[in-house]
């Protein structure tokens, strides 16, 4: 198996790059649709004009309670969940001249890291409301959750850790998804590979784990600052969370 971990054999065919780009757009559009956009509009408040004024789980449980807070985190981590499942199918079920190994080679199991990234790009920009979205970390978790579940899990744990100790979001999901990248840029080589997905054994994964720790960290450059100067903002313990009437 760890012939076809390093395999760069794909890269010798110039139609893997269009295979990519394909997947890679597939990919974006999914995660352009965003459940805090959503939100705001059915809702009587737009996410974008309240607290940190981004359309995430955290603003939006801040504006509207834990029960938007979990509907927003569940709906973007389920997307790229949704999204990794759609793109495994296009692969399998493309035509067989256009499979893995074909002269004609277009779709790859190795395209599937890479075009995962853009999930979180559409889930951050989403092309479908003027490129306004949330800072990417339940899309991301469910990215890797796709990637590797193990490491994942471990990922959200820190998340919750931090969060309980120091009561700071950003910090939690900031280290939470170092850790979760790190794990799997390091050990999903060793990990056993009839525990994840086929496609996620494979070195490109390296390459998602790194995208998804810089696009959540270039997300929260603001709460990094607020952190260093230690303004950022704890969690409260008894939120208001009633409704304009």
């Amino acid at each position: 198996m760890s012939a076809e971990f390093w395999s760069v054999d794909m890269f010798t065919h110039g139609s893997f790059y269009l295979g990519t780009l394909f997947l890679s757009i597939l990919a974006y559009l999914i995660g352009s649709m965003n459940a805090g956009q959503i939100l705001s509009l059915f809702g009587d408040k737009n996410l974008g004009q309240e607290g940190t004024k981004n359309y995430g789980a955290t603003n939006a449980g801040r504006t509207y309670g834990k029960k938007a807070f979990a509907l927003v985190f569940i709906f973007d981590t389920v997307k790229a969940l949704f999204t990794a499942v759609v793109l495994t199918l296009v692969v399998q079920i493309g035509p067989s001249h256009l499979k893995n190994g074909g002269k004609n080679s277009i779709f790859y199991y190795a395209s599937i890291p890479i075009a995962m990234i853009f999930v979180v790009v559409g889930h951050s920009w989403p092309l479908y409301f003027n490129f306004k979205g949330g800072k990417g970390v339940s899309t991301a978790f469910g990215t890797a959750l796709s990637i590797n579940w193990a490491f994942a899990l471990i990922g959200i744990l820190v998340f919750l850790f931090i969060i309980l100790t120091f009561k700071k979001v950003s910090l939690g999901s900031l280290i939470g998804t170092l850790v979760g990248s790190s794990l799997i840029l390091i050990f999903q080589y060793f990990f056993p590979p009839f525990l994840v997905l086929k496609w996620s054994y494979s070195w490109t994964t390296m390459i998602s784990a790194i995208c998804l720790c810089l696009l959540v960290t270039i997300r929260h450059k603001s709460n990094i600052q607020r952190l260093i100067s230690n303004e950022e903002s704890k969690i409260k313990t008894n939120v208001n969370v009633s409704r304009k009437k």
